[in-house]
């Protein structure tokens, strides 16, 4: 039997949070976390190489992913080699695109949001 793959998704929206539970629940292991706050506190930098997709909300309460430099954050300072996914309900980023583009894998819309896209992104 294939190991599971490991999912971290990190959202300050409970309902995201639990619709995102519920699409891999039986085909990953995963961690929740309530915002990045709740990610930088309880994330355990040693155990980041054993996760394969991170999950990251776009926009939070006060602030965005982009500006909150999440994606360096989990790059640079964890050391996370695996996919960065970004997810959002925006359809367009504006002024982030090219950003968004330099340093997430993919971008899923939350609509989007199924296994089998995440599956894709994981191969």
């Amino acid at each position: 039997m294939a190991k599971k793959p490991l999912i971290f998704a990190v959202d300050d929206d409970q309902f995201y949070l639990d619709e995102i539970r519920m699409e891999i629940e039986k085909q990953a292991n995963y961690k929740l976390f309530l915002g990045p706050n709740d990610f930088e506190q309880h994330v355990n930098p040693s155990d980041i190489q054993e996760v394969d997709l991170i999950l990251v909300d776009y926009d939070y309460g006060t602030g965005t992913a982009i500006k909150s430099q999440m994606a360096e954050y989990i790059r640079n300072d964890l050391k996370f080699k695996g996919k960065l996914v970004l997810c959002s309900l925006h359809e367009y980023f504006l002024k982030d695109e090219e950003k968004i583009r330099k340093d997430y894998d993919a971008v899923l819309h939350k609509r989007d949001l199924s296994w089998e896209r995440l599956e894709g992104i994981l191969r």
